[in-house]
């Protein structure tokens, strides 16, 4: 039998059942990923539905040569067998939860010792590619690439250009899109995202501008989707990494935003403090200038959802205009195609009929959020943003009306319109009069 094929098997790629159970072994990663709080899984939601299709497709993706190291696990449900790489999952999660300075070296040496992956010393750097890029997929701290180069570690950072680059400026923050193998395996997980994105983790505690200042509001008349796609003319471009949620490039005028809204509301509830991410948080917290012990994990997925509230939710303008471009409900293409359904929930309807602020007891929207108070995570970001909106001058008159960062503004332009046009039409009447009465005399 070909090559190939074999080791496709191993990924196991099959569509939800009929009956809408998903596989067991999923289920078990989601377990982990909840922290074993089987109350936090959704079981008629589409959070994990969607995540399920996400990984299958991905794991469809990966080069079929770095999955040759999985030794096939099986798990009976019923009469149903699977063998699938998701066994992988739940161990990845645990090692990294409870392990200290885990590297994807001691990752790799672990699965070996359990049985779990199988390889020799010569194929060690496939076998590192290979978890590096499941990492990525679990975690959503950065988007891997499925098919690496040898003998590096790479990932996803923005545009084909940038890639090309290899590395890219945030202000300050620097994307790397790789690293080699024998650097990046040997490092702890934390410590190989702070060489990917500059020495520096990007979820940092905001210790920016004072609370009450100018250089500490974020209005919303200049973050909602409508201004930033009308008047300041941002595309939106949806990512798989959370640590590129919000990040803004001025020159493409683009602003990534994290697709998978989901998966944040999956880690917003329950004992966070000691899910498999808090290493993570934790040390992005010491690297805040002002670290706040009161932050949680729950804190940052909180925080990100709440970010769709105020760039889409809270302006009809916004969330309509989204409806607009990506429709009002996910097409079943879409969801073939692992879309996230919350996401059209979040974007495309106003958030005073979402019930998921009030299940996550959610702050009341504002007209004004203070940067360092209610977005203490993605604060510099937003305040980047808001930045280059208010440097943003109209320059033609459909531009100018749309244009309601200057709410006082915009209402006196429609009243001179309005009176003007009242005018215009009163002269009209008043010249025709004028004629009409000179032919009369006549």
């Amino acid at each position: 039998m070909d090559e190939r094929w074999e080791l496709l098997k191993l990924k196991n790629v099959t569509p939800p059942k009929q009956d809408g159970l998903l596989p067991p072994l999923f289920y078990e990663f989601i377990k982990r990923i909840a922290n074993d709080d089987q109350s936090l899984i959704p079981s008629n939601s589409s959070s994990p539905r969607w995540y399920y299709t996400y990984l299958n497709l991905k794991l469809e993706a990966i080069d079929p040569q770095l999955l040759r190291y999985v030794k096939t696990a099986t798990v009976t449900s019923g009469s149903q067998e699977e063998s699938t790489v998701f066994a992988l999952f739940p161990t990845i999660v645990d090692l990294i939860k409870n392990t200290d300075h885990v590297s994807i070296a001691t990752i790799a040496k672990e699965l070996k010792v359990r049985d779990q992956l199988q390889y020799t010393t010569e194929e060690a750097p496939a076998v590192y590619q290979l978890l590096f890029i499941l990492i990525g997929l679990i975690t959503f701290f950065y988007e891997p690439i499925l098919s690496p180069e040898k003998g590096l570690l790479q990932i996803n950072v923005g545009d084909a250009e940038n890639d090309k680059r290899k590395r890219r400026s945030l202000r300050g923050l620097t994307w790397s899109s790789e690293i080699t193998i024998d650097k990046g395996s040997k490092l702890s997980l934390a410590d190989l995202l702070r060489n990917l994105c500059g020495g520096k983790l990007p979820i940092s505690y905001n210790a920016g501008p004072r609370v009450g200042t100018s250089g500490d509001i974020l209005e919303t008349t200049n973050l909602n989707y409508y201004t930033l796609s009308k008047v300041a003319n941002i595309q939106i471009l949806w990512v798989d990494s959370l640590l590129q949620h919000l990040d803004f490039d001025r020159r493409s005028k683009t602003l990534k935003i994290f697709r998978f809204p989901s998966f944040c509301y999956l880690l917003c509830f329950g004992d966070l403090d000691k899910t498999y991410l808090d290493r993570f948080f934790r040390i992005a917290l010491d690297d805040g200038l002002d670290r706040t012990p009161n932050f949680t994990p729950a804190d940052f997925f909180h925080e990100v959802i709440a970010s769709y509230r105020m760039i889409f939710g809270q302006t009809k303008e916004s969330w309509t205009l989204c409806r607009s471009v990506y429709g009002r409900t996910p097409t079943r293409a879409q969801i073939e195609n692992g879309h996230d359904s919350l996401l059209t929930r979040l974007c495309s309807a106003s958030w005073s009929h979402e019930k998921i602020y009030d299940e996550m007891d959610a702050p009341d929207a504002k007209i004004v959020y203070s940067a360092t108070v209610d977005y203490p995570f993605f604060g510099n970001k937003l305040l980047l943003l808001r930045e280059h909106v208010l440097m943003e001058v109209p320059h033609d008159i459909f531009t100018l009306w749309r244009d309601r960062r200057d709410i006082n503004r915009f209402w006196t332009l429609y009243a001179v319109l309005i009176f003007g046009a009242i005018g215009v039409v009163l002269g009209v009447i008043q010249v025709g009069l004028s004629t009409a009465q000179v032919v009369e005399a006549r």
